[in-house]
């Protein structure tokens, strides 16, 4: 999805990031136990999930009064800590590929760098809402529709749902500025590795069908049901 709609593929050049077909499967299956405070993120996609189904209001209807509690002030010494925490985890599973990481965090500001390229859609890495929307969009689009080109409205229609889905639960209100930046920034890094492993698939039908499959039982494990929904110009909508 994020090539020609966030361009992070030319993101994820410069980074110079590398999934290998095993990589990805260790590293979208065993997602959900990277995901800082992953009760919520659970919460969040099966309340983003639920609201789909309700009779009473449209997918990306706006059910809040304030999402001024979903941005944070990035720091760039908690945005190293959250990165190096990251490349651990990941290493317990993949050392090679962890080794990579850590390279690329230490040659860029991976996280800065993709900031820039999801303004002009209106999204931000300081807003926890639209770091789960480029997370979510990416990984729909990688299971069902890697080369489809995302507009606008359809980031903002994600992000309306996203918000609704975060606030309803009560323990976001509770999370400090650090938690929040970390669980913004490891959607953002999620996010780009799932479209690095799509753009290097290429037109290997095979590779895409792994990735795809991997992408799935991870945001399954995260509690985002991706075949049981549709992405539209409106948001996600019940398939």
């Amino acid at each position: 999805m994020l090539r020609k709609y966030y361009k992070i593929a030319s993101a994820v050049a410069i980074l110079g990031l590398s999934v290998t077909p095993a990589h990805a499967q260790d590293v979208f299956l065993q997602g959900a136990q990277n995901w800082a405070n992953n009760s919520l993120t659970l919460r969040t996609s099966q309340a983003l999930q639920n609201s789909l189904s309700a009779p009473d209001r449209s997918p990306g209807q706006s059910q809040v009064v304030s999402t001024a509690s979903l941005t944070y002030r990035p720091s760039i010494e908690r945005r190293r800590a959250n990165l190096a925490s990251f490349v651990e985890k990941t290493r317990k599973n993949d050392p090679e590929g962890a080794a990579g990481l850590e390279r690329s965090f230490a040659a860029n500001d991976v996280i800065g760098l993709l900031d820039r390229e999801l303004a002009p859609f209106g999204l931000s890495v300081s807003n926890v809402a639209d770091a789960y929307t480029v997370w979510a969009v990416t990984a729909w689009q990688a299971a069902f529709d890697p080369s489809a080109s995302p507009t606008r409205p359809m980031a903002q229609a994600v992000r309306s749902q996203s918000s609704n889905a975060i606030l309803a639960s009560p323990a976001f209100a509770s999370l400090s500025e650090a938690e929040k930046q970390e669980m913004a920034e490891i959607y953002i890094v999620q996010a780009a590795m799932i479209q690095a492993a799509v753009d290097q698939a290429g037109g290997d039908q095979a590779r895409l069908r792994q990735i795809a499959s991997a992408v799935k039982k991870g945001a399954r494990a995260s509690g985002l049901d991706l075949d049981r929904i549709t992405l539209t110009q409106s948001g996600f909508q019940p398939r």
